[in-house]
């Protein structure tokens, strides 16, 4: 016999595939004595390397067709099942050999057809996680075998002996997500033909379809003599306790199967099988009771979905598991099969054979009619749908997206103090959309106002004015003025006086400056700037009013042995010539005065850099990772907010590093389903695409976005690419069409729909709000695209997802042109964009370049305006100030 068993030092426990230590001749995990060969003869001796790759262990089961192992796959270093094709009716095997001998052969060759072919198609499909994926299917020693994961737990007949009785609501939860994953495998073109609670095993309180070639051969022969009753017969339907000489297997085999695995669960003892079906021919009644009459307290709606699945005439029966699903689940009244069809009068019934083919006519008409897309209430493995966090508290938002699997970041705060402080008052991915679990969802957090020093704007650029005054809650109104030395866009008078304390949501009025009046009569000329440090801000503009030179306050320090607004830096220096009309920026200092320390907490360094620089506060960074709270933003200060300190003083602040970095594992080589699970564990999420590596093995990785070794955020998205062996097509992009439109683009591409319903998504009709997987990925032909409808009204079907302009700020004087450039690489035209101008009368488009997306405006005089890009739902702004003599118009 060609057997090598392994031996490194340490050795394979033939029943259990433990390793352990060479000196051992019994496993010390399961007792399993060294040497120990199978009770049947027809076994292959445990030992034996099969293929060059996988060690075949003891037998787990034999019957009539098939030889079940344990084994170990060297590749993937796991346990496997070994499928054995061996139906004794036409084949031997002899003592301490691994070859079968054949002796009917074109009975032999048929079904071992039938095998291959079914191995084929289940190795080709993705099966979901709760049914055990077939490997790969080979043949050698003139027969086959198939390879499928090994999932150690404990039998479902064993869990229900030990367990039993189990409530209706803990059995629907157990056995659902099997339902769930039965009518995938259905879609997909695979019966398993009937089941038992043999072929289960419960693993971590998770059902597992372990068994799925083993209802196969059931009852399956060329002579009725072959057929040997067994108790797994109760579990089995009527019409195939029969003998048959082919599978000829539907869907509502495997519904009745799972109506009795169903009642086994409930802890009803199932009658007799062949009992059952001959009362039940000989008096039309079922010795099978409905749940409630063996005590179960089970809701009406439930019980009757159960007897519908377990009906033994096939007319009667649930037809598929998708029907069975979906009463299992309804709150509408579910009625029993059987009794839909009584109360027809006598001459209907006659009539019936008479009105036949034209009924079958209308039948067969009312099936293209009533052919809409089919409804599912699972997603793809590791993917969840966003729920609705807007107005909850920051603890249920958080707990809410933990028990959606997604992860949740403070990205921003807001000031509102007519809702309630820590309520969510905006979340960065919209409620309904189909993302992938361990997705970041970022929230903006209300806050309320408090206390507050006012600032001193006076000379600081209106934008880093507003933005400080939105961080501390003050309403604030700008006019617009003219000033030949503030410079353009800065503050030259302010309604509330600087240091005065106030309550935020108080309003200041600003007045901005828009540069020299055009109508002064105003020389442009070459001149030195002077040097102005240790002047005052006052003195200076003062000075600066006899030579019109503009002057801009860019920073502000504490200094208390000087007064305060005194300068103590210029740009440029004092020996420098410049135009007249260039603004001279400055540094002054603060007042010596005692401050009310604003609440700088989920704001960037930047903003905060920006704002305690106002008051003269210095800011001190440091760093520590944060789980709660986005990257780069503060989570704690010292002295806390409302707090005083004086000028000059340093407010530490502790800002988030984000949820931390994990190394990217290498996941190539892996099943798709072990590459998920060990980004999972990771807190990462991946998406996949497919194609065809022929020399590579199917469902696996053969490549990663993101290389094996970096560092990267927790949340963050990997994409995968898995292998196939079958025919590949790129997932369109369906969102904003409605659901027919869809179906038929993605049929046209090789693909099914699927619409996704659950208590939030309860519409069946309507448009596209969401789909999964992505637009761009490859799918394996065939493969389901998952969809949420919404009322077309409130679908808009977006083309981009964001975009960048170039300028944000522009200075012009009076006919000059200049271009805004537009960055959107998936903006197709212009009609996808929409813009607007606050003041036309200083600011004009004239011309859009529709190729290159890039927009031409001129200035028409003095003044500001503000260009606003927006499209798909984000928007841009470029502010743009116009003062000075007019020019011949030409591009800048």
């Amino acid at each position: 016999m060609n057997d090598r068993v392994v031996n490194f030092g340490m050795k394979f426990c033939m029943r259990c595939m433990t390793q352990y230590d060479d000196s051992y001749t019994i496993c010390p995990d399961c007792g399993f004595e060294e040497g120990t060969l199978p009770d049947d003869s027809r076994c292959i001796e445990p030992g034996y390397i099969l293929g060059d790759r996988y060690i075949v262990g003891m037998p787990l089961s034999v019957d009539g067709w098939m030889i079940k192992y344990i084994g170990f796959d060297f590749l993937t270093e796991r346990r496997v099942t070994i499928y054995e094709y061996f139906p004794t009716r036409y084949c031997t095997r002899p003592i301490g050999d691994v070859k079968i001998n054949v002796v009917k052969q074109r009975a032999y060759e048929r079904y071992l057809g039938i095998l291959n072919e079914r191995a084929r198609l289940l190795s080709e499909l993705h099966l979901p996680d709760n049914i055990s994926a077939v490997c790969e299917t080979f043949e050698r020693n003139n027969t086959a075998y198939v390879i499928t994961e090994y999932h150690e737990g404990t039998p479902l007949s064993e869990y229900i002996r030990d367990k039993s009785p189990i409530s209706p609501q803990t059995a629907e939860r157990l056995f659902l997500p099997i339902l769930r994953s039965l009518d995938g495998l259905h879609d997909s073109g695979c019966v398993i033909g009937g089941f038992s609670p043999e072929n289960f095993m419960v693993v971590q309180n998770k059902l597992i379809l372990t068994g799925i070639l083993d209802g196969l051969f059931f009852n399956i022969t060329d002579d009725a003599n072959d057929v040997k009753h067994s108790e797994c017969e109760n579990w089995y339907p009527y019409e195939r306790l029969k003998e048959y000489d082919s599978p000829d297997i539907i869907p509502a085999n495997d519904v009745y199967s799972a109506a009795m695995v169903m009642y086994s669960i409930l802890g009803i003892t199932l009658p007799d099988a062949s009992e059952r079906a001959a009362f039940y021919r000989k008096k039309h009644k079922d010795l099978l009771k409905k749940p409630s009459a063996y005590g179960i307290k089970i809701d009406k709606n439930k019980e009757n979905a159960l007897q519908n699945a377990a009906f033994i005439d096939l007319e009667d029966r649930t037809p598929d598991i998708e029907t069975l699903i979906k009463e299992l689940t309804s709150e509408k009244e579910v009625t029993l099969r059987t009794k839909r069809n009584k109360g027809f009068p006598l001459w209907a019934k006659i009539a019936i054979p008479v009105v036949s083919v034209a009924a079958c006519a209308g039948i067969v008409f009312g099936v293209k009619m009533l052919n809409r897309p089919k409804t599912t209430d699972t997603l793809l493995t590791g993917q969840t749908v966003v729920p609705e966090v807007v107005n909850f508290t920051l603890t249920d938002a958080t707990e809410t997206l933990k028990n959606s699997n997604l992860l949740m970041e403070i990205e921003g705060r807001e000031i509102d103090d007519s809702k309630e402080a820590e309520i969510i008052t905006a979340q960065s991915v919209g409620k309904g959309s189909v993302v992938y679990e361990n997705t970041v969802i970022g929230v903006t957090v209300n806050a309320h106002s408090s206390m507050v020093t006012m600032p001193n704007f006076l000379g600081i650029n209106i934008d880093d004015c507003t933005d400080a005054l939105e961080n501390i809650g003050m309403n604030y109104t700008v006019h617009e003025d003219y000033s030949s030395t503030v410079a353009v866009n800065c503050v030259m008078r302010q309604s509330i006086s600087p240091y005065e304390e106030v309550s935020a949501g108080e309003r200041v009025e600003l007045t901005v400056s828009l540069g020299r009046d055009p109508n002064a009569i105003i020389a442009d000329e070459q001149m030195l700037t002077g040097d102005h440090v240790g002047q005052t801000y006052e003195e200076y503009l003062d000075e600066a009013d006899e030579t019109d030179t503009p002057v801009e306050v860019v920073g502000r320090v504490c200094d208390s042995s000087v007064p305060e607004g005194t300068i103590v830096e210029q740009y440029p220096s004092g020996d420098t010539v410049q135009d007249s009309s260039e603004p001279v920026q400055v540094v002054v200092t603060t007042a010596a005065t005692d401050i009310i320390v604003p609440d700088v907490t989920f704001l960037t360094q930047e903003r905060i850099e920006g704002m305690l620089a106002l008051y003269g506060l210095a800011a001190e960074f440091s760093s520590e990772p944060n789980d709660r709270v986005a990257e780069g933003l503060a989570v704690s200060q010292q002295p806390a907010a409302g707090e005083k300190a004086e000028a000059g003083s340093t407010v530490s602040v502790k800002l988030s590093e984000g949820k931390g970095l994990v190394e990217m594992p290498d996941t190539v080589g892996m099943t798709r389903d072990e590459a998920a699970e060990r980004l999972r564990s990771l807190g990462l999420s991946a998406k996949y695409t497919h194609e065809s590596v022929p020399d590579k093995p199917k469902d696996q990785i053969v490549r990663q976005s993101i290389a094996a070794g970096d560092r990267i955020k927790v949340g963050s998205t990997v994409l995968l690419t898995v292998n196939t062996k079958k025919q590949t097509a790129e997932i369109p992009d369906i969102v904003g069409l409605d659901v027919k439109e869809a179906e038929t683009k993605l049929r046209e591409a090789g693909l099914k729909l699927r619409i996704y319903t659950d208590t939030d998504n309860p519409l069946t009709s309507g448009a596209v709000f969401a789909q999964s997987p992505e637009p761009g990925l490859r799918e394996v032909s065939g493969a389901v695209v998952t969809v949420i409808l919404r009322d077309p009204s409130e679908v808009v079907r977006e083309e981009v997802t964001e975009f960048t302009i170039s300028p944000e700020k522009k200075m012009l004087v009076p006919g000059q042109e200049f271009v805004l450039s537009i960055d959107a690489s998936n903006i197709t035209d212009m009609y996808a964009l929409e813009y607007d101008i606050s003041n036309e009368d200083v600011l004009e488009v004239t011309y859009i370049n529709k190729q290159t997306l890039d927009m031409t405006f001129r200035a028409k005089k003095n003044g500001r305006a503000v260009i606003k890009i927006s499209c798909g739902g984000f928007e841009k702004t470029c502010t743009v100030t116009v003062s000075g003599a007019i020019k011949t118009p030409g591009k800048n």
